[in-house]
């Protein structure tokens, strides 16, 4: 395929395989990890290989198939997880399997290797990897990133045949940032806080997640933390103070975002807009690896366990009847306050609505300014 043609980040790809000596007629060379892929790379992680292994079994369970397979990367190409059918593999990707290395220099231009280095998610159809033995691959990658915002590795499919590369896309996304968030489980001493636009997102893959010390300060943020607070995309962000990230919120609403509440709070941005906020666990000891470990669910997306109060750091989970109003609550605010679209949306009589709501008058929890207290 003429240069020109390509896509930008597919393009670089080619200039970066031709400079590493690859000719477009050579036979890929894929090399492998000389050790065991779980300690060579995620030594001590094991939680954050877990939540790679989750994420790939869904997305298998979703997109995967004969002819091809979906697996994750490290950040020097080595696949740590892989997944496929083990039927009708096609002759180009019988070499995929863990400890298997894809980066430019081996196999030229390819997904996972593309998106590692634009650490952008990447599509390269057939022609347009670089080595003629792939004209007839697929292949989809996107990249996550660590608490710090370096690229950690990436998720990716390949195949032979067509897919809807949007959707793919969507998913492979999301996936990424459930992985991301999972980081956050190995921080401690500080509290782990999600931050949203919209509310629903709480809870969610979707969620922004800020880490923030004891002492008021930013330890760290996701992909999507820092978008929403206007933080660089990469490098570290620790100092960061809250009253930089939040000019137009009292000393009060400062100090009551690190505070567990069964409602999410409402903060205001430099640009006037709001995110919405929702403790996710407080401080925990650099000791305290089990409570890491429950947490990861309320990080990536999932549910958390019921934890008991006298654990060190841990929120307990509210009771199911204001889980329950929590749920009414939202959705009523998501509807703009229309009391009958919401009862029909959740399939219950107004009646019950108000009584889910114990007839109390919905609202989001505004923290409450320096002057009300």
């Amino acid at each position: 395929m003429p240069a020109q043609l390509l896509p930008e980040p597919v393009r670089r790809s080619w200039e970066r395989s031709r400079s590493a000596g690859v000719r477009p007629s050579d036979s890929p060379v894929f090399g492998y990890a000389s050790r065991s892929v779980d300690a060579e790379i995620f030594e001590g992680e094991r939680y954050f290989m877990q939540s790679v292994r989750d994420e790939v079994e869904q997305l298998w369970g979703s997109f995967g198939g004969p002819e091809w397979t979906i697996f994750c990367v490290n950040p020097r190409g080595v696949i740590v997880h892989a997944r496929h059918s083990g039927v009708s593999v096609p002759a180009g990707l019988r070499a995929i399997r863990n400890g298997c290395r894809l980066l430019e220099a081996d196999v030229g231009t390819t997904a996972p290797a593309c998106a590692l280095a634009e650490g952008a998610t990447v599509t390269v159809l057939g022609s347009q990897h670089y080595l003629t033995e792939f004209e007839s691959i697929f292949c989809l990658s996107t990249p996550f990133r660590d608490v710090d915002g370096e690229v950690a590795g990436a998720l990716d499919i390949t195949g032979v045949g067509e897919r809807d590369m949007d959707l793919l896309g969507g998913y492979f996304r999301q996936a990424a940032f459930a992985i991301e968030n999972a980081m956050f489980a190995r921080l401690h001493g500080c509290y782990l806080v999600a931050i949203q636009h919209d509310m629903r997102w709480l809870n969610t893959p979707l969620q922004g997640l800020i880490a923030i010390s004891e002492g008021g300060r930013l330890r760290a943020a996701n992909s999507i933390g820092r978008r929403l607070l206007g933080l660089a995309p990469t490098g570290s962000v620790e100092g960061v103070t809250l009253a930089s990230l939040f000019p137009h919120a009292s000393p009060a609403q400062r100090r009551r975002l690190l505070q567990s509440a069964s409602i999410p709070g409402r903060l205001p941005l430099p640009d006037r807009s709001h995110v919405f906020t929702h403790v996710i666990r407080g401080p925990l000891a650099s000791t305290d690896r089990r409570n890491s470990l429950r947490w990861r669910p309320a990080l990536t997306g999932g549910r958390t366990d019921s934890v008991r109060e006298h654990e060190p750091g841990v929120l307990t989970a509210p009771p199911l009847r204001e889980q329950v109003r929590d749920a009414v609550t939202h959705a009523l605010e998501a509807n703009g306050g229309n009391v009958a679209l919401t009862a029909r949306q959740l399939g219950i009589s107004r009646t019950t609505l108000y009584k889910r709501l114990g007839r109390g008058r919905p609202a989001v929890r505004e923290l409450p300014t320096e002057k009300g207290e």
